[in-house]
Formats: structure tokens, sequence, C-alpha cells
């Protein structure tokens, strides 16, 4: 039995795909919910990349199933990185998402010669229904870093920008994949299929290496983490706002929290017995900044000070101010002094 290059291809993503979920399966010891949409996803890509592989050779060519596949691969894909982006998930919603993809299969079953017909338009719903779903993640995506922003002083390695890679990589395959039906040429079309199944193959080990080694630094967050209203539609009482605020600086200037390389608002919270929402209501109402800026602002005027009074190294500089990613300290240096530390450093100190 002879195999060509899509068959040998279909098989390596097969074979990545079960072998990734016998990992996740077996070597995690906790299983949260993202482990567990992630193992599902591997699970339905390795089942539909083998009914292509071999549909003709087991099922026949007139067994179709790919509009099916096509419809689950879109919530999947949310709700997989939803469980990277909250705490709790609800399930009884979130199971609603898949009644299309359900009654496609019924479709499938029972009127699979009837829908051949009209292929088509079928493919052009099912395509333009993944290519929402994907938008759809990346709104949720730049949501979840907006509120990384209000809530954490610092977000580098949680800001789930691997995931916005892979989202791309789907996308992408998606375009070849419209290519590839509008070609004629047997040899074109060929190639542009073998294109998917790569960028398939690469998104695979994407998801290992550049997410599941990262994923557990960060918990999600909670519906009420933040306020439910826009900040002109919210409002403290006067005496209620002085009293928090003085209560804020008081406990920074006395306990410098933002030397903490992880305090997030949830900590000042605790300690201050202020909600999050009041505080960061707070923070952006009296310096105009959201909490990421506000903490990093501190530890700015520490790091400009240690590098004007001391022969430290920068990175122990870094260190000492409460940033803890090389990235973050010169970005936000930068942006707000429109130099390097070194730069600053030697144009500054005499």
């Amino acid at each position: 039995m002879s195999f060509d290059t899509i068959q040998v291809i279909g098989f390596l993503i097969v074979y990545q795909c079960l072998l990734f979920v016998v990992f996740l399966l077996f070597n995690q010891k906790s299983k949260p919910f993202f482990i567990k949409m992630l193992a599902l996803i591997c699970t339905v890509i390795a089942t539909h990349f083998s009914f292509m592989v071999w549909r003709e050779s087991i099922f026949g060519s007139a067994t179709f199933f790919g509009p099916f596949f096509g419809l689950l691969y879109g919530p999947l894909y949310l709700h997989f990185s939803k469980s990277l982006m909250l705490k709790k998930i609800s399930k009884p919603k979130a199971l609603l998402h898949y009644i299309p993809a359900l009654c496609m299969l019924l479709v499938l079953i029972f009127y699979t010669e009837n829908l051949l017909l009209y292929i088509d338009f079928f493919s052009v719903g099912v395509t333009g229904h993944f290519v929402a779903y994907l938008g759809t993640v990346l709104v949720v995506l730049f949501r979840y870093r907006k509120k990384l922003k209000k809530t954490q002083s610092t977000y580098q390695e949680i800001n789930l920008q691997w995931l916005e890679v892979i989202i791309y990589i789907q996308g992408a395959a998606i375009v070849i994949a419209l290519a590839e039906g509008f070609i004629r040429s047997a040899v074109q079309s060929h190639i542009l299929v073998i294109a998917v199944y790569i960028l398939v193959l690469i998104l695979l080990h994407c998801f290992y290496y550049l997410g599941i080694k990262h994923v557990e630094l960060f918990k999600g967050f909670k519906d009420e983490d933040l306020p439910s209203k826009p900040a002109g539609e919210y409002s403290l009482e006067a005496q209620t706002y002085e009293q928090y605020l003085i209560k804020l600086k008081q406990y920074v200037a006395a306990e410098k929290p933002y030397l903490d390389f992880d305090i997030s608002l949830s900590d000042f919270s605790r300690h201050l017995e202020i909600s999050t929402r009041n505080l960061s209501y707070i923070i952006n109402k009296e310096y105009n900044v959201n909490f990421y800026e506000f903490v990093n602002g501190y530890r700015l005027e520490v790091s400009k000070q240690q590098l004007l009074k001391t022969n430290k190294q920068i990175k122990e500089i870094m260190f000492d101010s409460g940033f803890s990613n090389k990235a973050t300290f010169n970005t936000f240096f930068k942006k707000n002094t429109g130099c390097t530390p070194s730069q600053f450093r030697k144009e500054h100190k005499n």
C-alpha cells in the first residue's frame, strides 16, 4: 500500500493529536477545564483528519461529515479561550453553541445525498460560522488584556499572545482552504491542501510549545473582578471616596506593595478592605491611569532613583524596583522617559 504526501502528513497530525491527548490526560496531575478543552480539541482534530485521510477506503466516497467538524471548531476554540481567562464557565450555556453541529450531523446522516447538491452553499456557511467564532475569540482576547491592565501589575506572561498566534494560523489555514476551492489545476490544488495540513501540524505544536507550558500562571478572572458599569456611570459618595483615597495613599507609602512582583488589584482590595470595583474607580479617577500604570509608575520612580544614585546593574535595579519582566521594564521605562534605562543613567547621572 502506497501513501501520498497528504496521507503521510494526515497520519502525523492524527499521531500528534493522540500523543498530546495521552499526555494531557495521563501526565497532568491536575486537570482544570482548559486541559479538558484542549484534549477535546485534539480528539476532534484527530477524528476529523482520520476521516479525511481514510474516508474512501473505510466509509466509502458517499460518506461526508466535513460540515459537522467545521461547525464544531468555532465553539471549541471559543470555550478553550474562555477557560484560560475565566475561573468558571457556564457549561449549560456553552452547550448551546454546539446545537448547529449536532443538527448538521443529523442532516449528514440522513440526507447526505441531498446535501451534496448544495455543498458549495453549506461550505460557505460553515466557513463563515468558523470565521465568526475566530473573530469572537480575538474580541474576547483583547477585552481580557484590558482587564489585565486594570487588575494586574505584570501581565506579559499571561496576556495569551500565543493564543492570538494560533488564531492567526487557523485563519491562514481557512484562507488557503478557500483558495483551494477556486483552483482548477489539480497540481496547485494538491499543493494548497498540503499547505493546510502543514499549518494544522504547526498549530498542534503551537498549542504545546507556546501554550500548555504557560497557562497555569494565571488562574482566571471572576465576573466581579471589574466594574460592570462604564466609569462614567459609576461613582462614590465624596466622603467615602476621600476615606478610601487616604487609605490607598497610606498603604502605598508605608507598605510599598509595588515592590511585590505579582501584586494585583485583588491583593490591594484584601489588604485595604475596599472592593476591587471601588479601588479601580478611585485609581482611574484620581490618577487617570489603570492599575498596571499606577503600580508600575511607582516602580519606575524607584528604578530612576537607583539608576542615578547607585552603581547596581540594570537587571538588579529592575528586580529591586518590583519589575519581574525585562520586556515590561524596558517598554514601560522608555514609554515614560523617552529613553532606555542605560541611556537614562548615562544622560542624567553625574
